[in-house]
């Protein structure tokens, strides 16, 4: 939430757009010159890896999955049409489920409260009366896995800009934050899969995502804008909110670090 001294003038001298990695190597080096931006945080997809199919594309491929192990359980017939209505419902149903959220002052709206994969497939499952959940659930997790790896890329550049960003502000106060309700062992493994820094570099990183990153009492992942998540995120990273500079090809991806008094950098 913004402070009312949060002036118009203030926000825009803390937004910053680039073109390039090249632009945007350059952008942090300046910051870090400067003294005022003490860490860096950066989206993943769209901004250091790329994925070659859409959100419906990936739910589609979900309900094949969970049509597939249906019929290899129960030898009945079901279409992935079928199932993939099935699913839309249920990610629907558990979404109007959220409940509008108020902490700390911080609104927390239904769509800033991630929607778990693993949450989805499971009231699939109980509708479908399988047996075995938790099997179904490690089973799409490793067949969606597997589609991932074939289809998720790096973005040229943009993995050097991390490793230079690292080298620059200190592993300790480098991150990834991403919107995503698959877990993090999932990403992780997209990133290692994609030569993003080596594995050590990884496991020594802060790599966060919504859907496993949030208020534990509520049981509820926060998404980006949401200025809780930053707050946490900078937590995570060791500084003050508006000590990091936070960069994406996304418009949350600069509020996210705005409304926290933190510097929001679009890469276009």
């Amino acid at each position: 939430m913004n402070s009312p001294e949060d002036s118009k003038d203030s926000r825009e001298s803390r937004m910053f757009s680039v073109q390039s990695p090249t632009e945007l190597q350059k952008l942090l080096t300046s910051l870090q010159g400067i003294g005022n931006i003490k860490g860096v945080g950066f989206d993943v997809f769209g901004t250091v890896t790329t994925s070659l199919y859409s959100r419906r594309e990936q739910s589609l491929l979900l309900a094949q999955i969970v049509a597939d192990y249906y019929r290899g359980q129960t030898g009945k017939q079901l279409s992935t049409e079928q199932c993939f209505t099935y699913y839309n419902s249920c990610r629907d149903n558990i979404r109007n489920s959220r409940k509008f959220l108020n902490i700390s002052n911080v609104e927390i709206s239904q769509k800033q409260q991630e929607c778990p994969e693993a949450e989805v497939i499971a009231a699939i499952g109980q509708i479908f009366e399988l047996n075995n959940i938790p099997d179904l659930i490690a089973h799409v997790e490793e067949e969606w896995l597997q589609f991932d790896l074939e289809n998720t890329h790096p973005i040229q550049g943009m993995f050097d800009v991390v490793g230079k960003t690292i080298e620059m502000y200190g592993r300790e106060h480098v991150g990834l934050y991403s919107n995503n309700s698959c877990s993090s062992k999932h990403l992780i493994s997209l990133l290692e899969h994609c030569g993003y820094l080596g594995k050590d570099m990884i496991d020594h990183m802060n790599v966060l995502i919504s859907n496993e990153f949030g208020i534990q009492e509520y049981g509820i992942g926060l998404r980006k804008p949401n200025s809780l998540a930053f707050n946490g995120f900078a937590r995570r990273l060791g500084l003050e909110p508006g000590k990091i500079a936070f960069a994406g090809d996304g418009g949350n991806d600069v509020l996210f670090a705005l409304d926290s008094g933190g510097v929001g950098i679009r890469i276009s």
